[in-house]
């Protein structure tokens, strides 16, 4: 029996329990968090929540000090508990802070560093996403990121002009050369 719930706003999909959907949110998380060679404790901030399933990989690693999640909507997080199964119940973790605020006005305002950013945000064909896909983006991001830290990041190749394809990854590049 196969079954999954969907996270919708309007008509536009903004995530889903769809396991192939699952297995690349977590590897936003597991991804980068593994890649931090040290045990020191690290500190995270993932944009854009979704069904929470990113936060709750990056909970699952004892490493984790603290996880800022910041979403523009929030709804996702009143929403959180219909996704449990895929998310954990991240947000009653004590590590766990959730912010409203919109991602890259939060990255170029926030006083603290991260070892790791990352963020799954909507295709920049969807209302309001493209600013998580612009160098100042990752000026912001790159700004907020300690010595030696990690950005992750889905970016919906297959969705968009090649032109498109072409413009977002030259956006990331510019900033983060090791891409």
């Amino acid at each position: 029996d196969f079954s999954y719930r969907q996270l919708l706003f309007g008509t536009v999909s903004y995530a889903s329990t769809i396991p192939f959907a699952k297995r690349y949110m977590r590897a936003l998380a597991h991804l980068p968090m593994l890649q931090h060679a040290d045990d020191r404790p690290l500190d995270a901030v993932e944009v854009c929540f979704g069904t929470g399933t990113t936060a709750g990989a990056f909970a699952a690693h004892p490493a984790l000090a603290s996880l800022t999640i910041v979403d523009i909507n929030r709804d996702v997080f009143d929403f959180a508990r219909h996704f449990a199964e895929s998310n954990h119940g991240v947000l009653d973790d004590p590590r766990v802070r959730s912010v409203v605020d919109d991602g890259r006005h939060h990255l170029a305002t926030a006083r603290r560093q991260w070892d790791v950013v990352s963020l799954e945000p909507p295709p920049p064909t969807a209302e309001g996403a493209a600013s998580l896909y612009t160098r100042e983006f990752y000026i912001a991001a790159r700004r907020r990121l300690r010595p030696g830290g990690i950005i992750a990041q889905w970016i919906p190749l297959d969705q968009q002009t090649a032109a498109l394809d072409r413009a977002m990854l030259a956006a990331v590049l510019a900033e983060f050369p090791h891409v």
